[in-house]
């Protein structure tokens, strides 16, 4: 995390066991958070307060290349790219140990 300003590093997330390959700036009804995916396949959700980890999203077969939300009113959600060749939308703000993401195949004709 940096300051642009003094253009110095404040903050070093040991976010994944891998490269991270997407990295977000998220605001919602519920605060602001950073979003990463890696190369681990994995989806972290991080407070932007004291950037400790709130959520591990794990779904993707492949390395995750990308990530992106869309704070609708009184709906959070996330999507995800991987190279497992889907597309996941992911609801970051419910059970996810209940509630399997939604998916796509990237072959399909949408």
């Amino acid at each position: 995390v940096w300051d642009l300003r003094s253009r110095k590093c404040l903050y070093t997330l040991p976010a994944h066991r891998s490269l991270i390959s997407s990295c977000g700036y998220e605001r919602c009804s519920g605060g602001a958070y950073l979003v990463t995916g890696g190369y681990d396949c994995l989806i972290k959700i991080w407070s932007s307060r004291d950037f400790s980890l709130l959520k591990t999203l794990a779904g993707h077969e492949g390395k995750v290349m990308a990530v992106d939300s869309s704070p609708a009113p009184g709906k959070h959600q996330l999507a995800s790219v991987s190279y497992d060749r889907t597309i996941k939308l992911w609801s970051p703000d419910s059970n996810l140990s209940e509630d399997a993401p939604k998916e796509a195949d990237v072959d399909m004709q949408l």
